[in-house]
């Protein structure tokens, strides 16, 4: 697939492209995210892996394991059980009297613990 990104041409497999030119779209709007807000986590979600996966913008409906190599890393939490988990974790991320940079660290280590989508975990992590 050939896009131009800040015109300049760029070449490079379909898949990784679109995950480029979906990245950039998201980190532009970036101030258009409630951080607070499990609704603009799911739309972020969509927005950066839209042509990627199937399920984009919704969490898995399915339990999700880590493999690395032929051992399991990490077994998610029962899938009926994230939406609640999400709820919670950004309940937890309203509260005003916990320093900020704390609140960011627990937040990504929770998230990526519940491991709330079937792809883009560690994408919307970073972001």
């Amino acid at each position: 697939m050939t896009a131009l990104i800040e015109n300049k041409k760029v070449i490079g497999p379909e898949k990784v492209v679109l995950e480029v030119l979906n990245a950039i779209k998201v980190y532009e709007k970036l101030d258009s995210y409630k951080f607070y807000s499990d609704k603009s986590f799911l739309k972020a979600h969509l927005e950066l892996m839209k042509g990627l996966i199937e399920s984009a913008g919704k969490y898995s409906k399915q339990g999700v394991g880590i493999v690395k190599g032929t051992i399991v890393e990490h077994i998610t939490p029962p899938y009926e059980d994230v939406p609640h988990q999400m709820k919670d974790l950004f309940e937890y991320f309203k509260d005003a009297d916990e320093l900020t940079l704390l609140k960011n660290c627990v937040f990504h280590y929770e998230m990526e613990f519940i491991h709330p989508f079937l792809d883009g975990n560690g994408r919307m992590g970073r972001l």
